[in-house]
């Protein structure tokens, strides 16, 4: 059933889902399918995210098996204007989906790699806008454990969205050793050396982010695939105001304070870093 569907979806027919309308593929993951399709009761377009068989196998591995939960059903619990809203989920045949609002942005990713201006005059709005997705996710008691560009869209109007929460677990559910998920360029040493973790892990990405955003540059020198564990365990990072004076003093300090290689040494929660962002929600970088 789901083989058929996914080839009517990317032939671009108006395959059904149950009370949806394929418009065509969004993208053809690892784990997972994503069609752009029309709630036809609304005439609304939406995200519908179908997971694969070999997702569902990986939940049944001993060290993840958090991934019970299902993205749905941790998207369910999120309502918050940076976070992206959940409009359904259940199972199609034995896959579980989850529909999704439609995001028309573009991955933070796209344009910190490439040449576009978007993020002039912005750049400090976005990573205030991360940190407030974050601290909602972990107020829900949940680990987003993947907090990385790809999955931070950016609107046209400036609005950020946190997307993709395929890999979240429960806060203290989180593997503790012998599994090493996400992306590694954003990942904490903890995580790295498959040691004890929590949501500090995320806190780290949002540093990186921070970091990267703020100035251009990847906190620990250029990644390359087969050194980015080497460099995120050994470089010590430029300070950030050093890179860019521009970025307010106590703003570049927190910054730092993420992406301490020792999580205790970072901050214990979002929170209090959206406090001091919120004093400079005015400045423009």
């Amino acid at each position: 059933m789901l083989k058929g569907l996914i080839s009517r979806f990317q032939k671009q027919q108006a395959a059904q889902l149950p009370g949806y309308a394929a418009l065509g593929v969004i993208r053809d993951g690892g784990l997972s399918n994503i069609f752009k399709a029309k709630e036809q009761a609304t005439g609304r377009i939406v995200a519908v995210k179908v997971q694969k068989p070999a997702a569902r196998k990986a939940g049944e591995r001993p060290d993840v098996a958090h991934l019970v939960l299902t993205e749905g059903q941790v998207v369910s619990s999120f309502n918050h204007p940076n976070v992206v809203r959940c409009l359904g989920h259940g199972l199609l045949g034995e896959s579980p989906y989850v529909v999704l609002e439609y995001v028309d942005g573009v991955p933070l990713s796209m344009l910190l790699s490439g040449e576009s201006k978007q993020l002039d005059g912005m750049r400090l709005s976005v990573v205030r806008q991360a940190a407030m997705a974050l601290a909602h996710v972990h107020a829900r008691r949940f680990v987003h454990r993947d907090f990385c560009p790809k999955n931070l869209l950016v609107v046209s109007d400036g609005v950020v969205k946190l997307i993709d929460f395929a890999l979240a677990a429960p806060l203290g559910a989180v593997p503790t050793m012998g599994y090493r998920p996400g992306t590694a360029e954003y990942l904490p040493p903890e995580v790295l050396r498959r040691d004890l973790n929590d949501h500090r892990v995320d806190i780290f990405g949002w540093g990186v982010i921070a970091y990267q955003t703020l100035s251009g540059h990847w906190p620990f020198e250029q990644p390359g695939q087969h050194v980015v564990v080497a460099k995120i365990l050994n470089v010590k990072p430029v300070a950030l105001d050093k890179r860019v004076p521009a970025v307010p003093a106590e703003v570049a300090g927190i910054v730092m304070r993420c992406i301490e290689k020792d999580p205790v040494n970072r901050p214990s929660g979002m929170n209090a870093i959206v406090s001091l962002l919120d004093r400079y929600r005015e400045v423009t970088i």
